[in-house]
């Protein structure tokens, strides 16, 4: 399992290691690896800060970022 620090994440790190998650998600919504990437990112970094179990923070942010991309398809242009 993959456990991600928090000190990891104060200083800016990328989340290593969430890549198949991040594809999968980008895969699943048709959607750009860059855009998918680029939302991960943010729900991890407002996430981790408060965290207390952190091992399960990577399936928060990926369900997260699938409703927020999915809410945006929905969406009518």
């Amino acid at each position: 399992m993959i456990e991600i620090s928090l000190s990891d994440h104060a200083q800016g790190a990328a989340a290593p290691g969430h890549r198949p998650t991040k594809e999968s998600i980008a895969r699943a919504l048709q959607t750009p690896y860059a855009e998918v990437d680029r939302l991960y990112e943010q729900e991890l970094a407002r996430l981790a800060p408060e965290a207390k179990i952190t091992q399960f923070l990577g399936v928060i942010v990926g369900k997260r970022v699938r409703t927020r991309l999915q809410q945006r398809l929905r969406q009518p242009d």
